[in-house]
C-alpha cells in the first residue's frame, strides 16, 4: 500500500512538472512570435529587408521548390530582384532578356495593413529598360511572404518565401 502511494505521488509530481514545462514552452513560443513580428515591422518600416524565395508558382507549369539564391531585396527606394522566370513572354528582347533579375528604382511603394490584421500588403511599381512590373507582396507577421509579379510584357508569376533577418 505504501508503495502504491509513493508511485502515485511520483506520478503526480512528474505530471505537474510536465505541465509547468509545457506552459513555459508556450510562453516562450508566444514571446518568440512577438519578437519576430516586431522584427518584421521594423524591417518594413525601415524599408530595408530581404525575402528569400523558396517556392515558385508559374501559371502554366507545375509549382516547384527553389533551392536557394533567389530573393527580393528592398533598400530605401531601390529594388533588387533576383528571381527566376518561367512563363509566356509577349514582347521581350532577343534572347529573352533579363526577366526578373534586375536592380531598379521603385516608382511606387504603397504599404497597408491587411484586413485580418496579421500581415502587411505592399504594392510596388518598377520600370526598367525591358518592362514595367507590379510586385504585390504580402508579408505575414511571422515573416512568411507571398509575392505576385505582374510584368507588362510577360505572363504573371508568383513566389513564396521567408523574410531574412541576416541583413
Amino acid at each position: 500500500m505504501v508503495m502504491k502511494k509513493i508511485v502515485f505521488l511520483i506520478a503526480v509530481v512528474l505530471t505537474l512538472m510536465a505541465c509547468a514545462t509545457g506552459r513555459t514552452t508556450e510562453e516562450q513560443r508566444k514571446q518568440n512570435m512577438a519578437l519576430t513580428a516586431q522584427n518584421v515591422r521594423k524591417a518594413l518600416d525601415d524599408r530595408y529587408y530581404t525575402i528569400d524565395m523558396t517556392y515558385i508558382r508559374p501559371r502554366r507549369v507545375s509549382s516547384r521548390h527553389l533551392d536557394g539564391g533567389y530573393y527580393l531585396h528592398i533598400s530605401g527606394d531601390s529594388i533588387y530582384s533576383c528571381l527566376p522566370y518561367v512563363g509566356r513572354a509577349y514582347n521581350v528582347p532577343y534572347g529573352g532578356g533579363d526577366g526578373l533579375d534586375f536592380d531598379g528604382v521603385m516608382q511606387q511603394y504603397n504599404e497597408s495593413r491587411s484586413s485580418d490584421g496579421k500581415g502587411t500588403k505592399i504594392d510596388i511599381i518598377v520600370t526598367n529598360s525591358e518592362d514595367r512590373y507590379q510586385y504585390l507582396l504580402y508579408v505575414a507577421d511571422d515573416g512568411h511572404a507571398t509575392l505576385d509579379v505582374f510584368p507588362a510584357s510577360r505572363e504573371a508569376i508568383a513566389f513564396n518565401g521567408m523574410m531574412s533577418f541576416d541583413n
